[in-house]
């Protein structure tokens, strides 16, 4: 576990959209290490927005839900590849847009 004090229990207990702006904050930390070319702090955030992506599938009752963050953690692990801030920032946009209320934190993050 990258995040040492997260369970998954604990995990379940949170809400979707703090499990989506958790996903989302890390991939924020990403696209900020990746416009400075901090190539390890940038494989590092998208690992920890992996594990929490796996944490959402295996904890989440909504069959959609769960199909639609399968497919996310496929992208975000092909952005372990890349070293283009623009395709973080699109998939920072696309996660938060899986949760209404996340979806509002777009604004709020000065991301358009």
């Amino acid at each position: 576990m990258l995040h040492k004090s997260m369970t998954v229990e604990k995990w379940a207990l949170y809400g979707t959209t703090r499990q989506i702006l958790m996903i989302a904050n890390e991939l924020n930390r990403a696209r900020r290490a990746c416009e400075k070319n901090q190539t390890e702090l940038k494989t590092d955030a998208l690992m920890r927005a992996i594990e929490l992506i796996d944490l959402s599938v295996s904890t989440s009752a909504r069959r959609s839900f769960r199909r639609e963050m399968l497919r996310f953690g496929e992208v975000v692990r092909g952005l372990t590849r890349e070293n283009i801030a623009d395709s973080i920032c699109v998939a920072l946009k696309v996660v938060l847009s899986f949760d209404k209320v996340s979806y509002s934190q777009i604004f709020a993050m000065g991301l358009r």
